[in-house]
């Protein structure tokens, strides 16, 4: 659907397509919402270089292969569907605790206030991912904004934000 110019005034353009703020809490009900529209990403906040897991680390030919199939799959589907599809796509929410809390510290500070819903989901997946040996069992890690848009923030080639407990 194509907008029309009475749908929608300059401001409330403005303010539907300005990246969600991080200072205010998302309420329950925005969230809802969000998981039931189509996601659009977003890469306001992506971490190009603040911690271990930044955006700008070596992506093999087969990450990047992935991540698109999976960025495509995503940005067509609601958070709903890929729940419903979780094992399969090894498409999860994500507590923020741990080493994903520690990242999120050093690079989005207000992200620990504002608490957004976090996912991850697995571009392929190694049982025995090491960053010492190079075994990668890379995770891609997004929050969940207002009006289904979906925020990449961190790149994790080793599955070393949120692993896989013992």
């Amino acid at each position: 659907m194509k907008l029309q110019q009475y749908d929608l005034d300059d401001d409330e353009l403005s303010e539907l397509t300005t990246a969600d703020s991080l200072k205010a809490q998302f309420s329950n009900e925005d969230i809802r919402k969000s998981c039931n529209v189509p996601l659009v990403v977003k890469y306001d906040y992506i971490d190009l270089g603040n911690t271990d897991y930044n955006f700008k680390q070596e992506f093999l030919l087969k990450d990047t292969q992935k991540y698109f199939e999976m960025m495509n799959l995503i940005s067509r589907s609601t958070v709903n569907e890929l729940l419903d599809r979780g094992y399969e796509l090894h498409f999860r929410d994500s507590e923020i605790k741990g080493n994903l809390k520690n990242a999120l510290k050093k690079h989005l500070p207000d992200a620990i206030k504002s608490m957004p819903t976090f996912f991850h989901f697995a571009l392929y997946t190694n049982q025995n991912a090491d960053r010492k040996t190079g075994v990668r069992s890379p995770r891609i890690y997004f929050f969940l904004g207002n009006n289904g848009f979906a925020y990449p923030v961190f790149f994790d080639p080793y599955h070393e934000l949120n692993p896989i407990k013992d």
